[in-house]
Protein backbone atom coordinates (compact mmCIF):
# COMPACT_ATOMS: atom_id res chain seq x y z
CA UNK A 1 0.00 0.00 0.00
CA UNK A 2 1.32 3.46 -0.85
CA UNK A 3 2.17 5.83 1.95
CA UNK A 4 -0.54 8.35 2.81
CA UNK A 5 1.44 11.50 1.90
CA UNK A 6 1.97 10.30 -1.68
CA UNK A 7 -1.61 9.17 -1.98
CA UNK A 8 -2.83 12.56 -0.81
CA UNK A 9 -0.72 14.36 -3.38
CA UNK A 10 -1.90 11.96 -6.03
CA UNK A 11 -5.59 12.42 -5.30
CA UNK A 12 -5.24 16.18 -5.07
CA UNK A 13 -3.30 16.34 -8.32
CA UNK A 14 -5.80 14.16 -10.05
CA UNK A 15 -9.02 15.80 -8.95
CA UNK A 16 -7.83 19.37 -8.83
CA UNK A 17 -7.26 19.39 -12.54
CA UNK A 18 -9.13 16.43 -13.90
CA UNK A 19 -12.53 15.03 -13.93
CA UNK A 20 -13.19 11.59 -12.93
CA UNK A 21 -10.22 9.44 -12.54
CA UNK A 22 -10.34 7.64 -9.27
CA UNK A 23 -8.03 8.13 -6.30
CA UNK A 24 -4.62 6.65 -5.68
CA UNK A 25 -3.13 3.77 -3.77
CA UNK A 26 -3.87 1.05 -6.32
CA UNK A 27 -2.23 -2.30 -5.94
CA UNK A 28 -2.73 -2.75 -9.68
CA UNK A 29 -0.40 0.05 -10.71
CA UNK A 30 2.43 2.17 -9.43
CA UNK A 31 3.33 5.84 -9.28
CA UNK A 32 5.18 7.49 -12.11
CA UNK A 33 7.01 10.74 -12.67
CA UNK A 34 7.57 12.98 -15.63
CA UNK A 35 10.53 12.30 -17.83
CA UNK A 36 12.25 14.05 -20.71
CA UNK A 37 13.44 10.68 -22.01
CA UNK A 38 10.29 8.83 -23.00
CA UNK A 39 10.12 5.29 -24.18
CA UNK A 40 9.38 4.87 -27.87
CA UNK A 41 7.45 1.99 -29.35
CA UNK A 42 6.93 1.38 -33.04
CA UNK A 43 3.97 -0.87 -33.66
CA UNK A 44 2.72 -2.45 -36.81
CA UNK A 45 -0.07 -4.76 -37.82
CA UNK A 46 -1.93 -5.92 -40.87
CA UNK A 47 -4.89 -4.06 -39.44
CA UNK A 48 -5.01 -0.43 -40.48
CA UNK A 49 -7.73 0.86 -38.20
CA UNK A 50 -8.09 1.27 -34.45
CA UNK A 51 -10.05 -1.05 -32.25
CA UNK A 52 -13.58 0.25 -31.85
CA UNK A 53 -15.75 0.27 -28.77
CA UNK A 54 -17.91 -2.77 -28.15
CA UNK A 55 -21.24 -2.50 -29.95
CA UNK A 56 -24.18 -1.51 -27.83
CA UNK A 57 -26.80 -4.14 -27.05
CA UNK A 58 -29.38 -1.50 -26.20
CA UNK A 59 -30.47 1.90 -27.50
CA UNK A 60 -30.75 5.50 -26.38
CA UNK A 61 -33.69 7.73 -25.48
CA UNK A 62 -32.79 11.31 -26.41
CA UNK A 63 -36.27 12.87 -26.23
CA UNK A 64 -38.40 13.33 -23.14
CA UNK A 65 -41.10 11.08 -24.58
CA UNK A 66 -38.62 8.29 -25.33
CA UNK A 67 -36.95 8.63 -21.95
CA UNK A 68 -40.34 8.53 -20.21
CA UNK A 69 -41.36 5.37 -22.05
CA UNK A 70 -38.00 3.73 -21.31
CA UNK A 71 -38.23 4.67 -17.63
CA UNK A 72 -41.72 3.21 -17.33
CA UNK A 73 -40.59 -0.01 -18.97
CA UNK A 74 -37.62 -0.22 -16.61
CA UNK A 75 -39.98 0.21 -13.67
CA UNK A 76 -42.07 -2.71 -14.88
CA UNK A 77 -38.88 -4.78 -15.17
CA UNK A 78 -38.18 -4.14 -11.48
CA UNK A 79 -41.56 -5.47 -10.33
CA UNK A 80 -44.93 -4.20 -9.09
CA UNK A 81 -45.25 -0.75 -7.47
CA UNK A 82 -44.01 -0.63 -3.88
CA UNK A 83 -43.79 1.88 -1.05
CA UNK A 84 -40.52 3.77 -0.82
CA UNK A 85 -39.20 4.40 2.70
CA UNK A 86 -37.58 7.67 3.71
CA UNK A 87 -33.81 7.49 3.90
CA UNK A 88 -30.72 9.59 4.57
CA UNK A 89 -27.78 9.10 2.22
CA UNK A 90 -24.20 9.92 3.17
CA UNK A 91 -21.93 11.20 0.40
CA UNK A 92 -18.13 11.20 0.69
CA UNK A 93 -16.66 13.40 -2.04
CA UNK A 94 -12.95 12.89 -2.68
CA UNK A 95 -12.36 16.54 -3.66
CA UNK A 96 -15.23 18.97 -4.01
CA UNK A 97 -12.95 21.54 -5.64
CA UNK A 98 -12.95 19.36 -8.77
CA UNK A 99 -15.44 20.23 -11.50
CA UNK A 100 -16.11 16.57 -12.12
CA UNK A 101 -16.58 15.79 -8.44
CA UNK A 102 -19.05 18.67 -8.24
CA UNK A 103 -21.03 17.19 -11.13
CA UNK A 104 -21.05 13.77 -9.48
CA UNK A 105 -22.24 15.15 -6.14
CA UNK A 106 -24.85 17.36 -7.79
CA UNK A 107 -26.30 14.37 -9.65
CA UNK A 108 -26.46 12.33 -6.46
CA UNK A 109 -28.08 15.17 -4.54
CA UNK A 110 -30.67 15.89 -7.25
CA UNK A 111 -31.62 12.22 -7.53
CA UNK A 112 -31.96 11.71 -3.78
CA UNK A 113 -34.06 14.83 -3.35
CA UNK A 114 -36.29 13.78 -6.23
CA UNK A 115 -37.18 10.76 -4.04
CA UNK A 116 -37.71 12.96 -1.01
CA UNK A 117 -34.58 11.65 0.68
CA UNK A 118 -32.10 13.61 2.77
CA UNK A 119 -28.44 13.93 1.83
CA UNK A 120 -25.50 14.58 4.12
CA UNK A 121 -22.23 15.21 2.28
CA UNK A 122 -18.62 15.64 3.36
CA UNK A 123 -15.56 16.75 1.42
CA UNK A 124 -12.45 14.62 1.90
CA UNK A 125 -10.48 17.44 0.23
CA UNK A 126 -8.08 14.97 -1.37
CA UNK A 127 -6.98 13.56 1.99
CA UNK A 128 -7.31 9.75 2.25
CA UNK A 129 -7.56 9.96 6.04
CA UNK A 130 -10.64 12.16 5.61
CA UNK A 131 -12.09 9.66 3.13
CA UNK A 132 -11.90 6.99 5.82
CA UNK A 133 -13.20 9.34 8.49
CA UNK A 134 -16.17 10.27 6.32
CA UNK A 135 -17.23 6.65 5.88
CA UNK A 136 -16.83 5.89 9.59
CA UNK A 137 -18.77 9.01 10.59
CA UNK A 138 -21.70 8.09 8.40
CA UNK A 139 -21.70 4.53 9.75
CA UNK A 140 -21.83 5.91 13.28
CA UNK A 141 -24.65 8.26 12.27
CA UNK A 142 -26.63 5.26 11.00
CA UNK A 143 -27.27 6.62 7.51
CA UNK A 144 -29.19 4.33 5.20
CA UNK A 145 -26.45 4.11 2.58
CA UNK A 146 -23.23 5.75 1.43
CA UNK A 147 -22.27 7.05 -2.01
CA UNK A 148 -18.49 7.13 -2.42
CA UNK A 149 -17.33 9.64 -5.03
CA UNK A 150 -14.04 8.16 -6.27
CA UNK A 151 -12.25 7.82 -2.95
CA UNK A 152 -9.33 5.34 -3.02
CA UNK A 153 -10.54 1.95 -1.82
CA UNK A 154 -7.35 1.18 0.09
CA UNK A 155 -7.84 4.30 2.20
CA UNK A 156 -11.25 3.19 3.47
CA UNK A 157 -10.79 -0.46 4.39
CA UNK A 158 -11.90 -0.07 8.00
CA UNK A 159 -14.86 2.14 7.19
CA UNK A 160 -16.07 -0.15 4.42
CA UNK A 161 -15.89 -3.15 6.74
CA UNK A 162 -17.86 -1.29 9.42
CA UNK A 163 -20.51 -0.31 6.87
CA UNK A 164 -20.93 -3.89 5.70
CA UNK A 165 -21.16 -5.12 9.29
CA UNK A 166 -24.14 -2.82 9.80
CA UNK A 167 -25.72 -3.68 6.43
CA UNK A 168 -25.11 -0.17 5.08
CA UNK A 169 -24.51 -0.42 1.33
CA UNK A 170 -21.67 1.58 -0.26
CA UNK A 171 -21.66 2.43 -3.97
CA UNK A 172 -18.67 3.99 -5.71
CA UNK A 173 -19.30 6.41 -8.57
CA UNK A 174 -17.18 8.46 -10.95
CA UNK A 175 -14.13 6.34 -11.65
CA UNK A 176 -13.13 2.69 -11.57
CA UNK A 177 -11.61 1.81 -8.19
CA UNK A 178 -9.90 -1.29 -6.91
CA UNK A 179 -12.55 -3.79 -5.98
CA UNK A 180 -13.59 -4.58 -2.43
CA UNK A 181 -16.09 -7.14 -1.13
CA UNK A 182 -17.53 -4.28 0.90
CA UNK A 183 -18.32 -2.04 -2.08
CA UNK A 184 -21.65 -3.15 -3.49
CA UNK A 185 -21.36 -1.63 -6.98
CA UNK A 186 -19.31 0.79 -9.08
CA UNK A 187 -21.02 3.08 -11.59
CA UNK A 188 -18.54 4.89 -13.84
CA UNK A 189 -17.66 5.51 -17.47
CA UNK A 190 -15.98 2.38 -18.81
CA UNK A 191 -12.31 3.30 -19.41
CA UNK A 192 -11.71 0.67 -22.09
CA UNK A 193 -14.73 1.62 -24.20
CA UNK A 194 -14.08 5.35 -23.80
CA UNK A 195 -10.46 4.91 -24.91
CA UNK A 196 -11.46 2.70 -27.84
CA UNK A 197 -13.91 5.30 -29.11
CA UNK A 198 -11.36 8.11 -28.80
CA UNK A 199 -8.66 6.04 -30.52
CA UNK A 200 -10.92 5.04 -33.39
CA UNK A 201 -11.67 8.71 -34.08
CA UNK A 202 -8.06 9.84 -33.66
CA UNK A 203 -6.44 7.27 -35.94
CA UNK A 204 -9.10 7.89 -38.58
CA UNK A 205 -8.01 11.55 -38.62
CA UNK A 206 -4.24 10.98 -38.58
CA UNK A 207 -2.02 9.92 -41.51
CA UNK A 208 -1.00 6.26 -41.84
CA UNK A 209 1.61 5.08 -39.35
CA UNK A 210 1.46 8.28 -37.26
CA UNK A 211 3.76 9.42 -34.47
CA UNK A 212 1.90 9.93 -31.20
CA UNK A 213 3.08 11.21 -27.83
CA UNK A 214 1.24 9.33 -25.08
CA UNK A 215 0.89 11.00 -21.69
CA UNK A 216 0.32 8.28 -19.11
CA UNK A 217 -0.38 8.49 -15.40
CA UNK A 218 -1.41 4.92 -14.48
CA UNK A 219 -1.96 5.89 -10.84
CA UNK A 220 -5.17 3.91 -10.67
CA UNK A 221 -6.87 1.08 -12.45
CA UNK A 222 -9.07 3.42 -14.52
CA UNK A 223 -6.09 5.13 -16.16
CA UNK A 224 -4.23 1.86 -16.56
CA UNK A 225 -7.15 0.43 -18.54
CA UNK A 226 -7.26 3.51 -20.78
CA UNK A 227 -3.54 3.20 -21.47
CA UNK A 228 -3.77 -0.50 -22.25
CA UNK A 229 -6.53 0.12 -24.77
CA UNK A 230 -4.54 2.90 -26.42
CA UNK A 231 -1.49 0.65 -26.78
CA UNK A 232 -3.59 -2.02 -28.47
CA UNK A 233 -5.19 0.51 -30.81
CA UNK A 234 -1.86 2.14 -31.61
CA UNK A 235 -0.46 -1.25 -32.58
CA UNK A 236 -3.43 -1.85 -34.87
CA UNK A 237 -2.83 1.52 -36.51
CA UNK A 238 0.90 0.89 -37.00
CA UNK A 239 1.73 3.96 -34.92
CA UNK A 240 5.02 4.94 -33.34
CA UNK A 241 4.31 5.84 -29.73
CA UNK A 242 6.50 7.97 -27.47
CA UNK A 243 5.39 7.41 -23.87
CA UNK A 244 5.78 10.19 -21.31
CA UNK A 245 4.95 9.38 -17.67
CA UNK A 246 3.18 12.32 -16.03
CA UNK A 247 3.45 13.07 -12.31
CA UNK A 248 -0.07 14.09 -11.31
CA UNK A 249 1.11 15.82 -8.15
CA UNK A 250 2.66 18.35 -10.56
CA UNK A 251 0.45 17.82 -13.60
CA UNK A 252 0.81 21.28 -15.15
CA UNK A 253 4.57 21.34 -14.81
CA UNK A 254 5.10 17.74 -15.83
CA UNK A 255 2.78 17.94 -18.84
CA UNK A 256 4.29 21.23 -19.97
CA UNK A 257 7.83 19.82 -19.83
CA UNK A 258 6.82 16.61 -21.57
CA UNK A 259 4.97 18.45 -24.35
CA UNK A 260 7.94 20.75 -25.03
CA UNK A 261 10.29 17.75 -25.02
CA UNK A 262 8.10 15.76 -27.40
CA UNK A 263 7.84 18.58 -29.93
CA UNK A 264 11.59 19.19 -29.89
CA UNK A 265 12.58 15.52 -30.02
CA UNK A 266 10.07 14.50 -32.68
CA UNK A 267 9.56 17.12 -35.41
CA UNK A 268 7.22 14.75 -37.26
CA UNK A 269 4.90 14.29 -34.29
CA UNK A 270 1.28 14.03 -35.35
CA UNK A 271 -0.63 14.06 -32.08
CA UNK A 272 -0.72 14.05 -28.31
CA UNK A 273 -2.91 11.48 -26.53
CA UNK A 274 -3.52 11.89 -22.81
CA UNK A 275 -5.17 9.58 -20.29
CA UNK A 276 -6.21 12.37 -17.88
CA UNK A 277 -8.40 15.22 -19.04
CA UNK A 278 -6.44 17.91 -17.19
CA UNK A 279 -3.55 17.36 -19.59
CA UNK A 280 -5.47 18.67 -22.59
CA UNK A 281 -5.43 22.43 -21.78
CA UNK A 282 -1.78 22.21 -20.72
CA UNK A 283 -0.76 20.63 -24.02
CA UNK A 284 -2.83 23.28 -25.79
CA UNK A 285 -0.76 26.06 -24.20
CA UNK A 286 2.45 24.44 -25.44
CA UNK A 287 1.03 23.96 -28.93
CA UNK A 288 -0.07 27.58 -29.05
CA UNK A 289 3.35 28.83 -27.99
CA UNK A 290 4.98 26.68 -30.68
CA UNK A 291 2.46 27.77 -33.34
CA UNK A 292 1.36 24.13 -33.67
CA UNK A 293 -2.39 24.43 -33.00
CA UNK A 294 -4.21 22.52 -35.71
CA UNK A 295 -0.94 21.04 -36.95
CA UNK A 296 -0.44 18.58 -34.10
CA UNK A 297 -3.52 16.86 -32.69
CA UNK A 298 -4.53 17.05 -29.04
CA UNK A 299 -6.85 14.26 -27.84
CA UNK A 300 -8.14 13.44 -24.37
CA UNK A 301 -11.07 12.47 -22.14
CA UNK A 302 -14.26 14.21 -21.04
CA UNK A 303 -16.23 17.35 -21.66
CA UNK A 304 -14.85 19.57 -18.91
CA UNK A 305 -15.84 23.12 -19.76
CA UNK A 306 -12.17 24.12 -20.08
CA UNK A 307 -11.63 21.26 -22.53
CA UNK A 308 -14.60 22.29 -24.66
CA UNK A 309 -13.38 25.89 -24.63
CA UNK A 310 -9.92 24.71 -25.70
CA UNK A 311 -11.40 22.79 -28.65
CA UNK A 312 -13.35 25.90 -29.64
CA UNK A 313 -10.11 27.88 -29.50
CA UNK A 314 -8.45 25.54 -31.99
CA UNK A 315 -5.69 24.11 -29.79
CA UNK A 316 -7.38 20.80 -29.02
CA UNK A 317 -8.87 18.32 -31.44
CA UNK A 318 -11.40 16.11 -29.68
CA UNK A 319 -12.52 14.55 -26.41
CA UNK A 320 -14.53 11.44 -25.68
CA UNK A 321 -17.22 11.59 -23.01
CA UNK A 322 -20.40 10.18 -21.54
CA UNK A 323 -22.64 11.86 -18.93
CA UNK A 324 -20.76 12.08 -15.64
CA UNK A 325 -23.79 13.27 -13.70
CA UNK A 326 -25.73 10.09 -14.42
CA UNK A 327 -23.61 8.01 -12.03
CA UNK A 328 -25.27 9.46 -8.94
CA UNK A 329 -28.75 8.93 -10.37
CA UNK A 330 -28.02 5.24 -10.97
CA UNK A 331 -26.61 4.85 -7.45
CA UNK A 332 -29.70 6.41 -5.87
CA UNK A 333 -31.98 4.36 -8.11
CA UNK A 334 -30.41 1.10 -7.06
CA UNK A 335 -30.40 2.10 -3.41
CA UNK A 336 -34.13 2.76 -3.74
CA UNK A 337 -34.58 -0.77 -5.07
CA UNK A 338 -32.56 -2.10 -2.13
CA UNK A 339 -34.70 -0.34 0.46
CA UNK A 340 -38.14 -0.55 -1.16
CA UNK A 341 -37.91 -4.20 -2.21
CA UNK A 342 -35.87 -5.29 0.82
CA UNK A 343 -33.12 -6.77 -1.31
CA UNK A 344 -29.91 -8.39 -0.14
CA UNK A 345 -26.87 -6.14 0.21
CA UNK A 346 -25.09 -8.44 -2.26
CA UNK A 347 -27.79 -8.12 -4.94
CA UNK A 348 -26.73 -4.83 -6.55
CA UNK A 349 -26.00 -4.87 -10.31
CA UNK A 350 -22.23 -4.31 -10.26
CA UNK A 351 -21.77 -1.88 -13.18
CA UNK A 352 -23.56 0.32 -15.71
CA UNK A 353 -23.15 -2.31 -18.40
CA UNK A 354 -25.28 -4.71 -16.40
CA UNK A 355 -27.89 -2.09 -15.50
CA UNK A 356 -28.27 -0.91 -19.08
CA UNK A 357 -29.15 -4.37 -20.33
CA UNK A 358 -31.58 -5.05 -17.49
CA UNK A 359 -33.56 -3.42 -16.03
CA UNK A 360 -32.91 -0.14 -17.86
CA UNK A 361 -32.93 -1.30 -21.47
CA UNK A 362 -31.20 1.89 -22.68
CA UNK A 363 -27.63 3.13 -22.77
CA UNK A 364 -27.16 6.00 -20.32
CA UNK A 365 -23.42 6.00 -19.55
CA UNK A 366 -21.83 3.32 -21.76
CA UNK A 367 -22.27 1.89 -25.26
CA UNK A 368 -24.20 4.29 -27.48
CA UNK A 369 -24.00 6.96 -24.76
CA UNK A 370 -20.30 7.47 -25.52
CA UNK A 371 -19.71 10.44 -27.82
CA UNK A 372 -16.81 12.21 -29.50
CA UNK A 373 -16.85 15.99 -29.41
CA UNK A 374 -14.78 18.08 -31.80
CA UNK A 375 -15.14 21.55 -33.31
CA UNK A 376 -18.02 20.40 -35.53
CA UNK A 377 -20.41 19.47 -32.73
CA UNK A 378 -19.50 21.62 -29.75
CA UNK A 379 -22.37 22.48 -27.39
CA UNK A 380 -23.18 26.11 -26.64
CA UNK A 381 -20.57 27.95 -24.61
CA UNK A 382 -20.78 27.02 -20.94
CA UNK A 383 -22.79 23.87 -21.63
CA UNK A 384 -21.79 20.24 -21.32
CA UNK A 385 -22.37 17.70 -24.07
CA UNK A 386 -26.05 16.76 -24.30
CA UNK A 387 -26.60 13.18 -23.04
CA UNK A 388 -27.79 10.63 -25.57
CA UNK A 389 -30.45 9.54 -23.09
CA UNK A 390 -32.34 12.14 -21.04
CA UNK A 391 -31.56 10.37 -17.79
CA UNK A 392 -33.31 12.74 -15.32
CA UNK A 393 -36.56 12.21 -17.25
CA UNK A 394 -35.88 8.46 -17.46
CA UNK A 395 -35.45 8.10 -13.70
CA UNK A 396 -38.35 10.43 -12.88
CA UNK A 397 -40.68 8.28 -14.99
CA UNK A 398 -39.30 5.08 -13.49
CA UNK A 399 -39.79 6.29 -9.93
CA UNK A 400 -43.26 7.66 -10.52
CA UNK A 401 -44.42 4.29 -11.79
CA UNK A 402 -42.64 2.30 -9.09
CA UNK A 403 -43.09 4.49 -6.04
CA UNK A 404 -45.65 7.13 -6.98
CA UNK A 405 -43.00 9.81 -6.52
CA UNK A 406 -43.20 13.04 -8.52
Amino acid sequence: MLRAPWRRLCVIGLFAVTLIAAGCGSSSSSSSSSSSSPSATTTSSAASSATSAAPSETAVAPTAAQATAAGQKAAANEGPPVKLPSETIGVVNVLRASEAAQRLEAGTDAAAKALGWKVSAVDAAGDPTKSEAGIVTFVNEHVGAIVDISNPTAAMTQGLAEARAKNIPVINIGGLQNSSPNIEAQYYGDPTDLAAALDKYMFAHLPPHPQVAEFTSQIEYDELKRDQQFQADAKAAGATVYTYPIDLSNLAGAATTAAHTALLAHPGLNAFWGDIDGELPVVAQVLKAANKCGKVGNYNFYDDLINLKTIAGGCATAVVSSPVGADGWAAIDQLAEFFARKKSITSFPPTWSVLEVHPYGVDIRTGAAIVITDKTNLPASGQYVTPKTDYPVFFAAKWKKEYGVG
